[in-house]
């Protein structure tokens, strides 16, 4: 039973002694404003650190958030320098921050209104040129399916002699002969028309268009 007492008291003064240490939160107020011109600043991001208490200035560049004493608020927005400030342990704070626009420096740049003989060499020679056009060629002349023969002028026959040749017209076997020669001649030109019907035919089933 006195040790249990004895516990109970004891958190009770470790209850009153960490109330004492920890301190209560207060309140920081203000406008955020830029250094040149003191307009106010909208959008800055407001953390409080260690803590990690944040908010973000309004259009007019007022704020309010709550931080521990002894924590660090950090102001930041793009192009000024960060801000900082310290809590103090007031519960009401109201302050006026400026911050510092950000000196960028850039670098020179050189204008000419002609460029460089050197520029417009290097330029030419990094220029593709069109490949030379091949010069364009004839066809070759169509080769006919079937080998043309030469035509070769028949001279008439000469004959010394006129009675040979009254004989070779008149005769019996004059006659026979000259038609051997005509029924040859016939069939040599019935082959003829043959093969340049099959040719012309072959040529009318190339040329005939696909349906």
């Amino acid at each position: 039973m006195l040790r249990f007492l004895v516990c109970i008291c004891f958190l009770v003064m470790a209850g009153q002694g960490f109330g004492q240490t920890q301190k209560p939160a207060v309140t920081i107020s203000g406008r955020v404003v830029a250094d040149s011109t003191l307009a106010p600043l909208q959008g800055v991001s407001i953390v409080a650190r260690p803590s990690r208490f944040g908010t973000i200035s309004q259009a007019n560049g007022a704020f309010q958030l709550k931080a521990n004493p002894g924590d660090t608020l950090v102001f930041s927005s793009v192009g000024f320098e960060n801000g900082r400030y310290v809590v103090t342990q007031s519960p009401n704070q109201v302050i006026k921050v400026v911050l510092k626009e950000k000196s960028t420096l850039l670098k020179e740049v050189e204008v000419s209104t002609r460029p460089s003989a050197e520029k417009i060499n290097r330029a030419l020679r990094n220029m593709k040129r069109p490949p030379e056009p091949d010069p364009i060629k004839a066809p070759p002349p169509a080769k006919p399916l079937i080998a043309e023969k030469p035509t070769v002028e028949i001279k008439p026959a000469a004959f010394s002699n006129p009675a040979s040749f009254l004989y070779e017209k008149y005769s019996r076997e004059g006659k026979e002969r000259q038609k051997m020669e005509e029924i040859q001649q016939a069939k040599k030109d019935s082959a003829s028309r043959k093969k340049e019907a099959e040719y012309d035919k072959l040529f009318l089933d190339r040329n005939k268009p696909f349906k």
